[in-house]
């Protein structure tokens, strides 16, 4: 078949053979060849910025260590300044006998981050606002919420009852 054709016929055909080979080798090799280099490249500087960032986090780590230390001894401090029901109870109870003021009741409603408080007092009206000033005084996760003041019919001390709510945590 190649053999009647001429000399230049048979350059022709050499080159138009290589000439499909080269496009062949362009569009199926070369082309899809360096699309995934770019892409590999710009995984590398993706990558490159994510494992300069962890380096630098990494970097970080002994201060972030000292501050989840630090939180951690405030959060045990914390918990061993929390009042409990009790506590409360006692603290309530010692301010009325220092004030001259009767505590006749104490209703406390305890959830995971407050304890409620519903208190009635009975006293004379300097007597229950000091008692109250230094209650809020003594302990600054105390919230005195509402109070309401009534005379009762014997006329000559006042009833105050109190909603107090007592926070557990402070920060």
């Amino acid at each position: 078949m190649f053999s009647n054709l001429s000399k230049r016929e048979k350059a022709l055909l050499v080159f138009l053979a290589l000439l499909a080979g080269g496009v062949l080798f362009w569009f199926y090799i070369y082309e899809p060849a360096q699309e995934e280099i770019a892409g590999l490249e710009s995984d590398v500087s993706s990558r490159e910025t994510e494992l300069n960032r962890a380096i630098e986090r990494a970097g970080q780590l002994p201060e972030l260590r000292e501050e989840a230390q630090a939180l951690r001894e405030r959060i045990q401090t914390l918990r061993e300044q929390e009042k409990s029901v009790p506590d409360l109870l006692v603290m309530f109870n010692e301010l009325a006998g220092d004030f001259a003021v009767e505590l006749e009741d104490f209703s406390p409603y305890n959830t995971e981050e407050e304890i409620r408080l519903n208190l009635l007092l009975r006293g004379d009206y300097r007597n229950i606002s000091d008692m109250l000033v230094e209650a809020r005084r003594s302990d600054n996760r105390l919230e005195l919420s509402r109070i309401d003041l009534q005379a009762p019919e014997d006329g000559y001390y006042l009833e105050a009852e109190i909603l107090s709510i007592y926070y557990k945590y402070d920060f």
